[in-house]
């Protein structure tokens, strides 16, 4: 079937997760990815300027408060990726963010919001961010998993609009296979980038290592191909085929973190087994 990143892009844990849209197996496509997407400027940009980032703090059940934590993060990854896109000399613009409070509620371009268990979902088509804010979504306060997964679907914009998307969705692939083995460069290169900006603001969050620990080891949970699961199963590790095993996922995202910028997050020169 073809996938398109119209419906690849929403998470439900750390950005983890696919939605699938039927379609038809394209043509054979060459090996090598395409350079938009081997040689993007985006890899030549260096490290994120540190920025400070403070989290607000919710109750649980006060989805005011949480939805100001939303825009409040929202806030800090327009401020990081304009800034790091204007010393890289690179055009930026922000997405529009949008809070999402029930399953179903159409999202524009791309439907309506999918569910349960979603949490986020980038649209490349109008380039609006979509977050849902329920009780369910948004049930553990000081969880990391919400600055991850709008930090991972933020990846996906910068992959739009540095051209990285546009490409891969005019690719053409002799099989299913092929093009999962494509999706998940994307996908992986989103956990990249998501751990870069961490990485960047890391000093700012008031956060600890053993949080960050928490999210890569116990927030990611197991993979099917619909959605990502969060912690409840830390140890079950199920592939999914668009988004990879969760011990690349983890390295992804840990390489970006300690990289601190998306020099680091070129997952299309990467060997196969890392991004399997």
């Amino acid at each position: 079937m073809r996938i398109t990143l119209k419906a690849l892009v929403c998470s439900a844990a750390l950005a983890l997760t696919a939605g699938l849209l039927p379609g038809t197996a394209q043509a054979a496509v060459s090996a090598a990815p395409p350079k938009t997407l081997a040689n993007n400027a985006l890899y030549k940009s260096g490290k994120m300027p540190a920025k400070k980032c403070t989290e607000t703090h919710w109750e649980r059940g006060d989805m005011a408060a949480a939805r100001e934590y939303l825009e409040v993060v929202m806030g800090c990854l327009n401020t990081s990726w304009k800034a790091h896109f204007k010393k890289a000399g690179m055009r930026f613009r922000a997405p529009d963010f949008e809070v999402v409070n029930n399953i179903g509620d159409p999202i524009g371009a791309c439907g309506r919001f999918p569910g349960p268990g979603v949490l986020a979902l980038y649209c490349p088509d109008n380039e609006n961010f979509y977050m849902l804010v329920d009780g369910d979504a948004l049930d553990d306060p000081t969880s990391m998993i919400h600055i991850g997964v709008m930090a991972h679907e933020y990846g996906h914009h910068i992959q739009q609009i540095t051209g990285i998307i546009p490409v891969y969705d005019k690719m053409k692939f002799k099989s299913d296979d092929a093009h999962y083995a494509m999706h998940r460069r994307i996908e992986l290169q989103a956990d990249c980038l998501a751990g870069a900006f961490i990485g960047s603001v890391w000093s700012t969050l008031g956060r600890t290592k053993a949080e960050f620990k928490d999210l890569t080891e116990h927030e990611l949970g197991g993979t099917t191909d619909g959605i990502k699961g969060g912690g409840d199963s830390p140890d079950l590790e199920i592939t999914s085929p668009t988004h990879g095993k969760p011990t690349n996922q983890r390295y992804w995202l840990t390489r970006g973190f300690s990289g601190k910028g998306p020099q680091v997050c070129n997952t299309f020169t990467a060997s196969a087994k890392r991004t399997a």
